[in-house]
């Protein structure tokens, strides 16, 4: 079955999709700082291509991604959305496929950040607690980054999560042109620090050191490029066998999530 992507599609073509399936893919991305060498949009296309790509060996529908979130990065360039604006946006877009009769709604994010993954299940349990949803819609939530296929080795052995060695082979393999063959980093002292654990890129601030006390976050001033990573090591090939992981590990769940619905004697 071929994928089914919702934006090019019209009413009556989704209508006629639906007698065959009723699991949709949600790329949920944003825009955001990806160094000097990547552009805003790498975690929205990555997000994009694995949907695409799983949906082609599923048949489920795909719908357009959603560009923008909650980064927490203030480089130029960054947009962010408030993660409550993200909680909602994730219940609302459930609430309007359940009831255009989508069974499986698997929500697939693009994008890492901690605070981001928490806003999308909240609005995912939020859609499902305060919306009256029907009782056979599922909604899941992808984890699709793996280390399958990578044959336990890596070429990096440090905390590499954002615009290094991962990202960068990943675009170099979906979207080579748009990599930039300069690939400059924050300062060594920095890197050095931020591999070693001994800080992150952002920084909790108190007035009074009391656990009562919410700290002010910000990212750290030495923070300029917006790597996170060691993007020189990345190559084309290695992008083939980490995207390959991802798609395999999407595929998969929306396997097991459709078998278990026939089992349970729900609709596909």
């Amino acid at each position: 079955m071929p994928a089914k992507l919702m934006e090019s599609m019209t009413v009556q073509d989704v209508m006629e999709a639906l007698k065959e399936t009723q699991t949709v893919l949600v790329p949920m991305g944003v825009t955001e700082q990806h160094g000097y060498h990547l552009p805003l949009c790498t975690d929205t296309l990555i997000g994009y291509e694995t949907c695409k790509a799983a949906a082609e060996q599923t048949g489920a529908f795909v719908t357009p991604p959603y560009t923008c979130g909650y980064s927490g990065g203030t480089l130029p360039g960054t947009i962010n959305l408030s993660p409550q604006t993200v909680s909602l946006m994730v219940a609302d877009t459930v609430e309007s496929l359940a009831r255009q009769a989508f069974k499986t709604i698997i929500l697939v994010p693009g994008h890492g950040d901690t605070i981001f993954l928490q806003m999308l299940e909240l609005g995912a349990k939020m859609a499902q607690w305060l919306r009256n949803l029907p009782p056979d819609v599922m909604v899941a939530q992808a984890t699709v980054f793996s280390q399958d296929g990578l044959g336990g080795t890596s070429p990096v052995g440090h905390l590499d999560c954002h615009a290094g060695f991962y990202e960068t082979s990943l675009m170099m393999h979906l979207k080579p042109e748009w990599v930039r063959p300069d690939m400059p980093v924050d300062s060594p002292e920095f890197m050095r620090k931020l591999f070693a654990g001994q800080l992150g890129i952002f920084v909790g601030e108190k007035l009074v050191d009391d656990p009562a006390v919410v700290p002010r976050i910000r990212q750290h001033d030495d923070m300029k490029v917006g790597v996170q990573g060691d993007p020189t090591k990345a190559s084309a090939e290695w992008g083939r066998k980490i995207f390959q992981g991802m798609v395999a590990v999407l595929v998969d769940l929306i396997r097991r999530l459709e078998s278990g619905r026939k089992s349970s004697g729900a609709a596909p």
